[in-house]
């Protein structure tokens, strides 16, 4: 009753909900917990009052947008500091977030699963003081759970990457044993208070209505909304087509709706979805895309034009009806040739995936035997009444599921795979973080400073020669710097979204990709042209005249490595094929990966068949040159024992090796007059930053790198710093 009293204080309710209670006092006493509650049985307060009461910051991740801006505005009301960053948040807002968090402006800040682990984030996240981190959507961490996303298989790092373990609270309305079992598994919950509210909703009414075409159920609809005037309601459709189709025919009939799908643009989303919060429009016409987590109580029915692809999206869907408890109607309208909408999706799905090929055939398994269990629960449904059609719900979840193919000891070592692989994505780039950061922490010992210099002939000069045919940007080097890192992992082909997703992680991506910098699709675009260019670009490395101090055995007789800057072969749209390892990569593999530098006298970047002179291209193309080198080191094949050379993922249990460099450039806009202004303050810092370093005996060497500017004459353009290391 105390913790009633208490809790009135911040939230205006009457008494706890199904296991409100027993979940927030868990939390507090700072026990893992696992809720599996139904839609409206507030799951919300369960972790919004224990942010009052723990010192620090509550971390929530949770993958809908719309839902945090909601959540941030409602606390908000209720005078509980709070902020939300997604994709949608500028840069310059998303900044002064970070910076609030710090000084303890927040007690809950929402993210998104795929900035929790960006380097930017990370070094803010070491700064809090995280007292609980919640996982809404929960059932997206496991791989067999509905709606699948690998942004939440990274949640594990984050608390290696920042040293702290908070407690874990995760939510979710759907989520079978095998599921349940595996995200704890998953996110490492130590002995989790386990709550499942089960999956009755006594106040939804269930039908499924069997209908011989398109026409019927449209005649069905009209006929349910005429008994329904003045209520909200949510209208489930498979494809977008019949989105725009049923949103047409409605608006002709002067019917108050709107309509909802992925492909829209995030300011269009967003007006649809706030008239149909607040009433403007009663009706949403929608895919599968609208409705986790929307905060709506007075939706009074929801129907299904289309069946759902399983029933656990079923259940999902129909859980947005009835959240403030008050009696909803839910009506599923089958045809039999519905299946075919799905099973041609599944195909469609399982060809583009870019997943390995016993991945891709376990989850195909899947997802037909989820496919035939909602078929048949259509199927069935028509003889059934409310009360056995949520029975036959309830056993799928709870029975069924136990004899899943995902159960068999052939997918757990896949799925085991396939998580250790989604779990290192970020880590390359997360261990490449800027050496001047590592040495400014006082971390490392400092030591006699050893340069290997690989491929010397007389003269000491370096025998790397590039022909490049095509200016490469900072862009294109980061895009072949996520393909070099696809190889590594062994895959065959490659996907512009799997790139895309590799950039997000890397704190060099955030330079400006070109003009294109409005959403995913224009990056993939982008994307897709700086791969072509790169096809095109020619690299050779010849150490025929010279020696390499290091040398594996199977390696002795290659003395000159040529071929494509990224060997690539485009198949079908959107796949590209690696042919061979990159020459950039066996060299690495010959120098053992050691830093190695290459002299402007040999470094040329070319442009429109003009050689340019030594510039911030230059210094580019060198910074990412001596970065892949960091990623390759030696193994013992595991029979004879003899070296050889192959290039080494880094995973989380690896300490990579430590870079000895780092390259300080700027690009400059604006006036000549501003410009000028400009480089005269970036000399100015580039000798504040050398002294800095000369004044704690970090540096073992530097060179002030001299180039000709867009002002036509030669400046200081940057700094090549060599540091101690161990």
């Amino acid at each position: 009753m105390e913790l009633l009293k208490d809790v009135q204080k911040y939230f205006p309710i009457k008494e706890f909900r199904f296991s409100q209670k027993q979940i927030i006092e868990q939390i507090l006493s700072g026990r893992d917990v696992l809720a599996i509650l139904p839609t409206g049985a507030g799951k919300s307060l369960c972790y919004q009052y224990p942010v009052l009461k723990f010192p620090g910051i509550t971390l929530v991740i949770s993958p809908l947008i719309a839902l945090m801006e909601d959540q941030t505005k409602h606390l908000k009301e209720l005078n509980i500091p709070a902020a939300c960053l997604n994709k949608d948040v500028p840069g310059k807002e998303r900044r002064q977030i970070l910076l609030d968090a710090v000084e303890g402006k927040y007690k809950l800040l929402f993210i998104s699963p795929e900035r929790l682990i960006s380097p930017k984030f990370i070094r803010i996240a070491k700064k809090l003081k995280i007292s609980l981190l919640v996982v809404d959507e929960v059932h997206c961490t496991s791989l067999w759970g509905y709606d699948f996303r690998p942004e939440y298989l990274k949640i594990p790092r984050f608390f290696q990457m920042t040293g702290s373990r908070p407690v874990i609270a995760g939510f979710t309305a759907t989520a079978t044993e095998y599921v349940k079992n595996d995200v704890i598994r998953l996110l490492q919950m130590n002995d989790p208070f386990i709550v499942n509210g089960g999956y009755e909703r006594k106040n939804l009414s269930l039908s499924v209505k069997c209908c011989k075409s398109s026409a019927g159920k449209f005649r069905s609809i009209y006929a349910f909304l005429e008994k329904h005037e003045r209520q909200s309601g949510i209208i489930y459709c498979a494809s977008v087509d019949n989105v725009m189709r049923v949103y047409e025919l409605l608006k002709r009939k002067k019917y108050k709706v709107t309509y909802y799908y992925g492909e829209l643009n995030e300011e269009e989303k967003k007006k649809n979805y706030h008239s149909f919060l607040h009433n403007e429009n009663l009706i949403m016409v929608s895919t599968n895309a609208f409705g986790m987590g929307i905060d709506k109580g007075d939706i009074r029915f929801v129907l299904h034009f289309d069946m759902s692809k399983d029933l656990e999206g079923y259940y999902q869907e129909i859980g947005r009806a009835g959240r403030d408890g008050e009696e909803s109607e839910c009506v599923l309208y089958y045809t039999p040739s519905d299946a075919g909408i799905f099973q041609g999706m599944i195909h469609t799905q399982f060809q583009e995936s870019p997943y390995e090929k016993e991945i891709k055939d376990i989850i195909f398994q899947l997802a037909e035997k989820r496919l035939q269990s909602m078929v048949s629960y259509a199927e069935a449904g028509a003889d059934m009444n409310s009360g056995k059609l949520m029975e036959r719900i309830q056993h799928y979840f709870l029975e069924s599921s136990k004899k899943d193919v995902t159960l068999t000891e052939h997918a757990d070592r896949i799925q085991n795979e396939f998580v250790r692989k989604l779990q290192t994505v970020d880590v390359l780039y997360t261990n490449e973080t800027k050496v001047s950061k590592m040495i400014r922490n006082g971390t490392y010992q400092c030591e006699e400073n050893n340069t290997v210099l690989a491929g010397e002939y007389h003269g000491q000069k370096k025998m790397v020669d590039f022909s490049l045919d095509q200016r490469l940007d900072y862009f294109d080097l980061m895009v072949a710097d996520a393909v070099y890192t696809l190889s590594v992992w062994g895959k065959e082909k490659i996907y512009p979204k799997n790139i895309l997703i590799l950039l997000s992680g890397d704190p060099e991506a955030s330079m400006k990709p070109a003009s294109h910098t409005k959403d995913a699709s224009d990056k993939r675009k982008c994307i897709e042209e700086s791969l072509e260019k790169m096809m095109d670009t020619k690299i050779r490395i010849d150490r025929s005249r010279g020696k390499i101090g290091f040398c594996f055995p199977d390696e002795e007789d290659s003395l000159i490595l040529e071929g494509r800057f990224l060997p690539l072969e485009k198949e079908g749209k959107s796949s590209y094929r690696i042919l061979e390892t990159p020459p950039l990569y066996r060299y690495a593999e010959l120098t053992n990966g050691q830093f190695f530098t290459i002299p402007r006298e040999i470094l040329c970047v070319w442009s429109q068949g003009k050689k340019m002179p030594n510039s911030i291209e230059n210094l580019k193309l060198k910074h990412f040159l001596a970065r892949r080198l960091l990623l390759s080191k030696p193994y013992r094949a595991r029979f004879s024992g003899k070296q050889m050379s192959r290039i080494v993922r880094f995973i989380h249990e690896k300490n990579h090796r430590r870079g000895m460099f780092e390259i300080l450039s700027l690009e400059l806009d604006g006036s000549k007059y501003l410009k000028k202004r400009k480089w005269n303050l970036l000399a100015e810092k580039v000798r504040e930053i050398l002294e800095y370093y000369q004044a704690k005996n970090q540096i073992a060497g530097y060179k002030m790198i001299i180039g000709e500017t867009d002002l036509g004459r030669n400046e200081i353009i940057g700094i090549e710093l060599q540091y101690y290391y161990n």
